[in-house]
């Protein structure tokens, strides 16, 4: 494949060095990576924290071919140095760009770096942070399993503004605490009371995310059995990950009343259970007491699908039924 030369993009960018601030960001936003990384390299004098939001956004928003990671680390690195000169909202764009540009080994370290950079700058942004902001950023910490401290910190914010965060956001703070291990019951605890409220609004795969988060510090309030209810009631439309995500972290909440029930009951009239769900599935369903369940499934399992460590599993989970 011919390498990338930013010379040959700017080439067919007649006018560039004529370019408002308002313009390139316009620019940056409509753009490809490849665009993004030539404007970045003729114009990168002109780049302040609005030009770095929009061109991370933009570039994190597509998957970055090998050949352009070394470019877009260079992007990343500029951004950094740049965080103290960033107003709050641009902070947080570009932390939540850098979270998932994480996914890419190669631009981890860089990612990973910008984010503990961005970590000194909560102390002047936290006042001025909108809820948006406030999510974005604390994902984007879990996204790279770094910065629990700063989450925990983003996490406090959502709940002193009660009612302000969508159910998509909440889902976001959640998943992140969650995924970095955190251990503040009393955050979770607040939470819990956020998503009950807006139980019902909550998509499928979201609603999913909350539940595994609760029983991963194990938090079992009223509202998070609200919201294992929900789960139930909808459990006929959920997919087959979402259905059994929430049937386990049922059965680690240890809450067995009406949602649990519909839970076990929809895996009865689905009559299996998806290879990669086997063992932690017939545990969940003989956590609940599910028997009838786990005897429609049992004529499905395929044993040769498990490992041994599945086997076993499946075993004591049909053996404690009957």
């Amino acid at each position: 494949s011919t390498p990338w030369c930013p010379a040959c993009v700017l080439s067919s960018m007649a006018g560039l060095s004529r370019l408002s601030p308002r313009m390139l960001t316009r620019r940056l936003g409509n753009s490809s990576t490849i665009e993004v990384l030539g404007l970045f390299d003729s114009c990168r004098s002109q780049f302040d924290g609005i030009h770095f939001a929009a061109a991370l956004g933009r570039v994190a928003g597509s998957s970055v071919p090998p050949e352009l990671i070394p470019d877009v680390r260079e992007m990343m690195q500029a951004a950094e140095a740049e965080l103290s000169a960033c107003g709050p909202r641009q902070v947080a764009t570009i932390c939540h760009a850098a979270g998932r540009l994480a996914r890419a080994e190669e631009l981890k370290p860089a990612a990973t770096s910008l984010l503990r950079s961005a970590a000194s700058e909560m102390g002047r942004c936290q006042e001025e942070l909108q809820p948006p902001g406030v999510a974005n950023w604390c994902w984007a910490y879990g996204k790279a399993q770094v910065g629990l401290p700063v989450a925990e910190r983003l996490a406090a914010l959502t709940t002193a503004a009660p009612g302000q965060y969508t159910p998509q956001q909440i889902a976001a703070v959640l998943w992140s605490l969650a995924a970095l291990r955190s251990q503040r019951s009393d955050i979770f605890r607040l939470l819990s009371l956020e998503a009950a409220g807006v139980a019902d609004q909550f998509a499928h795969r979201s609603l999913a995310n909350v539940l595994w988060a609760f029983s991963c510090v194990t938090v079992h309030t009223e509202s998070v059995g609200l919201l294992i209810d929900e789960a139930g009631q909808r459990s006929s439309r959920a997919t087959s990950d979402d259905l059994f995500g929430n049937l386990v972290a049922t059965a680690k909440l240890r809450v067995n009343d009406t949602g649990a029930a519909l839970l076990s009951s929809e895996v009865g009239r689905r009559g299996s259970i998806p290879a990669r769900w086997l063992g932690t599935g017939c545990w969940a369903l003989a956590e609940l007491g599910s028997r009838e369940a786990l005897a429609a499934v049992a004529g499905r399992i395929q044993a040769k699908e498990l490992t041994p460590e599945e086997i076993a599993t499946v075993a004591v989970s049909y053996s404690r039924c009957w």
